[in-house]
């Protein structure tokens, strides 16, 4: 029927798209490539696919119709669809369509009525109840511990779905949602759980309103008022040091590789000091920091797990420091690479082990660098930070490694 095609020639991308609200058909008609002989042109061969996509409908099989659909409208689909149905069967059939896509994309369901989780859940066959008891038995407990990232673009608390195990998640949607960015923590009990889902994001779909906030941890952003006044006030050591900085790896030409280089010392040193002006460090003791930053890394030659190399990099300070050299330094440079268990245990006073806490979470902080916030070995594993600063820093770090050189 003509008067479901919409067309719009100004969108390169979606140019021509038909929808039906009754069957709740989409078509972005672009997608199907017709040749000469049968082109997308012709009004004949576009009512043919329109019409296979019905006859797909009619017969209940809308996997391959939802892939076909925007995100932003698939769970609104399936809530009408929902809605409508009145065999069991059939609902228990839409669920499974919205526990398969649900984890693919944001779907906007903050959008949707408030009964939207509440319908879902009661539609549920009793072999799809058995598998969510399943997952959350693998929880111990009645709550669940649970964490979510949010921003001003992000849906208010009480209306939000979804919500992760892992704290790592929770940064990495922060870190992407908008201005404002924040870390809620919560508890919910399993009996709000409308479903667990496998996957790397531990995604755990909450009836909207029943995550009990226990603490919202605002996030620093490189303008915060928190970053600018340390920055500034850090700068003339920052300044002298990532000097210090340009001339090591200058000699070091050639010989250094990945993501350990001269970048990666000056946003540590960065970093560092802003966080150690945030913990009430002395100058002094940023000057050592400082120190440290610059020559951490500077006996490295890759970026493989090297233990060895702090113990190199000190060695290298200590021949060009002389008897200039700083005891308290030598440790930092020394320890920052091997396990806090041991490290700890090497230091000669508490301000060398709270400096060496600032120099590893510094550190730590700059593998945003090498991808999504708790993806993999070789990226930030928010647990690991040692102070609440740094927690609070893990924003305004991805931020402020654009503009650092």
């Amino acid at each position: 029927p003509a008067t479901r095609i919409f067309y719009a020639p100004l969108l390169t991308c979606t140019p021509m798209v038909y929808f039906n609200p009754e069957t709740y058909v989409w078509l972005n008609l672009m997608i199907f490539p017709g040749d000469s002989k049968d082109s997308l042109n012709n009004p004949e061969s576009i009512f043919r696919v329109i019409q296979n996509a019905e006859g797909i409908a009619k017969q209940g099989k809308w996997e391959s119709l939802l892939f076909a659909m925007p995100s932003a409208i698939q769970m609104e689909v399936l809530y009408r669809m929902m809605t409508r149905a009145a065999d069991e069967n059939r609902r228990a059939d839409i669920y499974a369509l919205f526990k398969a896509y649900y984890p693919l994309g944001d779907f906007f369901t903050w959008m949707l009525p408030d009964d939207f989780a509440l319908k879902f859940m009661a539609a549920k066959s009793e072999a799809q109840k058995e598998e969510t008891r399943k997952a959350l038995d693998s929880i111990n407990g009645d709550v669940i511990r649970v964490y979510r990232g949010a921003a001003d673009k992000s849906a208010a608390p009480e209306k939000a779905l979804s919500w992760s195990k892992d704290i790592n998640i929770a940064y990495m949607f922060a870190l992407k949602a908008g201005k404002h960015p924040k870390i809620l923590i919560g508890d919910v009990r399993k009996e709000s759980v409308l479903e667990c889902f496998d996957g790397k994001e531990k995604e755990i779909a909450v009836i909207p309103g029943s995550v009990n906030i226990k603490k919202v941890e605002n996030l620093y952003d490189e303008d915060s008022p928190e970053v600018v006044n340390s920055a500034k006030a850090v700068a003339p050591i920052f300044a002298k040091a990532k000097a210090e900085i340009q001339k090591l790896y200058a000699d070091k030409a050639g010989r250094e590789e990945g993501g350990h280089d001269m970048a990666h010392s000056v946003r540590v040193l960065a970093f560092a000091l802003i966080l150690g002006y945030l913990e009430g460090l002395s100058g002094t003791q940023l000057r050592k920091l400082a120190q440290a930053a610059a020559y951490h890394d500077v006996g490295r030659d890759d970026d493989s797990s090297d233990y060895g190399h702090g113990e190199r990099s000190a060695k290298i300070y200590k021949k060009a420091k002389s008897f200039r050299a700083d005891s308290s330094v030598a440790y930092l440079i020394r320890c920052h690479c091997i396990p806090d268990s041991k490290a700890l245990d090497m230091a000669a006073c508490e301000m060398d082990k709270k400096l060496l806490c600032v120099l590893k979470d510094a550190d730590a902080l700059d593998r945003l660098h090498f991808g999504p916030v708790g993806y993999g070995d070789d990226t930030l594993d928010v647990l690991q930070l040692r102070l609440e600063h740094s927690k609070k820093f893990v924003y305004a770090a991805r931020k402020l490694q654009r503009g650092l050189l």
